[in-house]
């Protein structure tokens, strides 16, 4: 009865034509032979296999119970836990596994997998490492590290790790990206830099690649590179709307107001509800007023994009600042008072974020 015993949980799935029929043939099994591990076992892939996750978990439990160093039924049961979001538990398990054997190199990369792939990173950074101690050279383990500690946010470890591994890996667009982004997130500008270019020479930049490179090169103060990359960026994704507004603001930086003005335009019909958009505009037309250009045009322009900030959020202390603004430009006494009166209204729940917009509206009333 035994030799049948031990290989019954196979044959059953091999003649069955579904999963559900396997079940009927171990659930028999199940029933002649309670104490047989691997019946069980196999019962709960069966189960597994038609997502019926609650049944799978207590038959892996049961013949856990019954061989409980059998390292591959606690993987099982440790992957389910993870699908179910199970996460405690989960790391129950592979606890239960690292005591059976610490030295299972498997069990440690597969659980950094099924970590990374739950998406989290900080839980799959250990496991991994430990997985590399035992197997320096796996190259699979070293990018999923690599990835773990950039997601988790551990930009200096990531760029450490990165750096080694783009010794034995130099073409590795996915590498250099993150060596080049963490880079930038430890405030090393220039190397960051050197890094995109590295990142160049072995995939296209994407979109974002070429707004995280403008970034930098502002920060170099190398303000005409930045431009250049931002438009990189719009011609790469016109419908990513945030270079738009890195290049009005590097506009304004510039105090190029009408080119300011203009990018901040194009922001506004990317994504209509973006009240910074219409705020910025606002403030460049207004640079504007006085410089030669069409005073009442470029009034009429601020007014509408400020209004309109309004309409989109009548309660945000900045766009009654900016409004306040205006109308003093204007000369507006009436309608610039009741602006700076919203402002302290609003902003004084917050007095250290809106410290300017309460000094000026203070002053203006006072």
């Amino acid at each position: 009865l035994q030799k049948v015993a031990q290989h019954l949980p196979q044959a059953a799935l091999v003649r069955a034509d579904s999963a559900d029929a396997a079940i009927v043939h171990l659930t028999r099994a199940k029933i002649a032979m309670p104490k047989n591990a691997s019946v069980l076992g196999v019962l709960g892939d069966a189960y597994a296999k038609i997502g019926v996750k609650a049944l799978a978990v207590q038959n892996y439990k049961d013949a856990i119970a019954l061989s409980p160093r059998n390292i591959s039924l606690h993987m099982k049961l440790a992957r389910l836990y993870l699908e179910n979001r199970q996460y405690n538990d989960a790391m129950k398990v592979f606890d239960t596994v690292e005591k059976i054997d610490s030295t299972y190199g498997k069990a440690h990369l597969e659980e950094g997998r099924l970590y990374f792939r739950a998406k989290l990173y900080q839980r799959a950074i250990e496991p991994l490492r430990k997985y590399l101690r035992l197997n320096p050279k796996s190259v699979e383990a070293e990018s999923l590290y690599v990835r773990a500690l950039f997601h988790a946010g551990k930009y200096p470890q990531a760029a450490t790790s990165a750096s080694a591994s783009l010794k034995h890996d130099s073409t590795s667009a996915e590498l250099w990206r993150i060596y080049a982004y963490s880079l930038g997130e430890t405030k090393e500008y220039t190397n960051a830099v050197s890094a995109f270019a590295g990142l160049e020479r072995y995939a296209a930049l994407t979109a974002e690649d070429h707004r995280k490179l403008g970034k930098l090169l502002f920060r170099l103060n190398r303000k005409d590179d930045a431009i250049k990359a931002y438009e990189e960026a719009v011609a790469a994704d016109s419908s990513n709307c945030e270079p738009y507004n890195d290049l009005g603001f590097l506009y304004m930086k510039k105090r190029e107001y009408a080119r300011a003005a203009a990018m901040y335009e194009k922001r506004i019909s990317c994504e209509p509800g973006a009240v910074s958009a219409y705020l910025n505009a606002g403030a460049s037309y207004m640079a504007l007023v006085g410089k030669g250009n069409d005073r009442e045009e470029l009034l009429a322009h601020a007014r509408d994009v400020l209004l309109h900030a309004k309409k989109l959020n009548p309660d945000h202390p900045t766009v009654r600042f900016r409004l306040a603004q205006f109308y003093s430009l204007v000369d507006s006494m009436v309608l610039g008072k009741h602006e700076y009166e919203a402002v302290i209204k609003i902003a004084a729940a917050q007095p250290a974020r809106y410290r300017k917009e309460l000094g000026e509206a203070y002053v203006q009333l006072a």
